[in-house]
């Protein structure tokens, strides 16, 4: 569970207070010459894997911009929480984890993307539901088991280059929580070089981050010619031609 909360400035000096090893501090992470986003992420990831180590349950995380970079609080929120979120779904020993803010602009910011509630899903026929549609895909079946909010996001054919030109374009859809990325498929029927296909994967992970969106990324099953045959009506009403070329 990820929470935020807004206290009085004095709140942070009491961190004096409090023993050694109580308090991590960004600094204590080492200087580097990365973007302060990226510094950002980075200190939020090793605080998190220390927490972990020390078999905490429970986080507090006071976020205070002493730093020099002029970083607006929504971006701040994007990059933490995105990285909460990351490190969650790869299974941690965290139950709750509470973002201490000493001004309402920064705990409205942080807020608004703790509070995301949907899952985007990008991909091409296997998450569009091909051939029947959206109503019979994975994603419209996941979302009614679990009460989650699915975007279906698929469309039959598309490379991960595409799927990428699409993201980039998504706003509304941007501000979700999460998001389910399949793709490659089409690129490789498509004979589109592996380093592209890489490439375009990279810059949808990395648009998705600079979002606050944690990417969960997927490699569908491989298809052979004899299972589409077997399992797809479509497929067996195209010219020979086509399945044997």
């Amino acid at each position: 569970m990820i929470k935020v909360i807004q206290v009085d400035p004095t709140f942070f000096g009491q961190y004096d207070l409090l023993a050694e090893g109580q308090v991590l501090h960004a600094k204590s992470f080492g200087a580097s010459e990365d973007a302060a986003t990226v510094k950002i992420r980075k200190a939020t990831s090793q605080a998190l894997k220390a927490a972990d180590t020390q078999g905490l349950k429970t986080l507090m995380l006071p976020v205070i911009n002493s730093r020099s970079e002029n970083i607006a609080p929504v971006t701040t929120a994007q990059v933490m929480i995105s990285e909460v979120r990351r490190h969650l779904s790869l299974g941690s020993k965290l139950q709750e984890i509470t973002f201490v803010l000493p001004d309402e602009a920064g705990a409205r910011a942080f807020n608004e993307v703790a509070h995301r509630d949907t899952i985007l899903c990008l991909g091409d026929s296997i998450t569009f539901g091909y051939p029947e549609g959206p109503q019979i895909s994975w994603v419209a079946r996941v979302s009614k088991v679990t009460g989650f909010k699915l975007f279906n996001r698929g469309i039959s054919g598309e490379t991960t280059g595409q799927m990428l030109a699409r993201f980039i374009k998504y706003r509304e859809e941007s501000l979700s929580a999460y998001m389910i990325f399949l793709g490659g498929h089409n690129d490789g029927w498509q004979g589109i070089p592996l380093k592209e296909t890489q490439e375009n994967i990279k810059q949808v992970v990395e648009l998705a981050f600079e979002r606050g969106i944690c990417p969960l990324l997927g490699l569908p099953s491989p298809l052979n010619i004899q299972q589409l045959l077997e399992n797809f009506e479509a497929t067996r009403r195209m010219p020979k031609t086509i399945i044997t070329n």
